[in-house]
């Protein structure tokens, strides 16, 4: 156990550590719940994201507003949820 300990510290020590290169970011939603469940990108650096959400959301990731309402109650479920499809 000590060997693989030794080794591991060894390895971080004269290895350098590769960090993701952070090229941008986006904010949606608000205070009401929401999920995104699967993230992808396309050819042409389209950011696609599925999920689902509750309450009003706000979909534009700027400084906009693009609201969205969750279909209300009928009855059957107490928190009703809605899915999304986002392309940014």
């Amino acid at each position: 156990m000590k060997n693989i300990l030794l080794s591991f510290v060894i390895y971080l020590a004269f290895n350098d550590l590769v960090a993701q290169n952070f090229d941008w970011a986006a904010q949606i939603g608000d205070s009401d719940s929401q999920v995104a469940n699967s993230i992808t990108t396309d050819s042409e650096g389209n950011v696609y994201t599925t999920g689902w959400f509750r309450g009003t959301v706000d979909f534009d990731p700027g400084p906009g507003i693009y609201n969205f309402i969750c279909n209300p109650d009928d009855g059957d479920d107490p928190m009703p949820n809605d899915a999304f499809i986002s392309k940014l």
